[in-house]
């Protein structure tokens, strides 16, 4: 597939048939991943693939515990069934041949580390370093994403899961200082009848300086 061509295509794809998606072709994903661009080329990636149902199960089950621990907040009760839309939204990909956890891994920034010394808050920091390693992560996964797609697969990409890290963290077995920042999950779609979200237009989101 021709490489504009699977940028204007792909979709996001949530439903998934039961066949199982080779090996060899989840490697070739993975690799497309590998060489995506990154801050100071520090490849700040670690990708765990999930094949075994058990684990996945076990997935949903923490992330599912975490949100009936929402759920009993005082304050969940007005917004009870737009909580109930994120546990859902939060736990199909589990059902997904193909589960994948992005991990982050830690990197040392000469700059940060500066900016720390001389007294620079938090948010002062995210606005002078907007989270690199987070962008590159994005990257990476965007080559995912449309890899995935030209091989004839569909893939969602999600951080909702996350809320439940340390219960996710623990069952991967993901040590601190890496830490789990998003979920994929890749399969044959159900159907091809996908519709595709709409995107602004080109005049709503580009300005030139000529």
């Amino acid at each position: 597939m021709e490489l504009f061509e699977a940028i204007k295509t792909r979709k996001t794809v949530r439903k998934f048939s039961d066949k199982k998606v080779p090996k060899e072709d989840i490697l070739k994903i993975l690799d497309a991943a590998r060489v995506a661009p990154s801050a100071t080329n520090s490849q700040m990636w670690q990708y765990i693939v999930i094949l075994n149902k058990d684990v996945k199960n076990k997935i949903r089950e923490v992330i599912n515990s975490k949100y009936d621990e929402f759920l009993q907040w005082d304050e969940s009760e007005e917004i009870k069934n737009k909580i109930l839309m994120y546990k859902n939204f939060s736990t199909f990909f589990t059902e997904a041949p193909v589960n994948i956890a992005v991990v982050e891994t830690s990197r040392t920034s000469v700059m940060e580390n500066l900016f720390i010394k001389h007294g620079y808050s938090d948010s002062e920091l995210v606005r002078m370093r907007p989270m690199p390693s987070l962008l590159s992560i994005g990257a990476s996964i965007e080559n995912l994403l449309l890899a995935a797609h030209s091989l004839g697969y569909g893939a969602c990409w999600l951080t909702a899961p996350i809320c439940a890290y340390e219960g996710l963290e623990k069952l991967l077995n993901i040590e601190k200082p890496s830490k789990l920042v998003s979920f994929l999950c890749v399969g044959v779609p159900e159907n091809n009848n996908v519709t595709p979200t709409p995107k602004k237009e080109l005049d709503d989101i580009v300005s030139f300086i000529e």
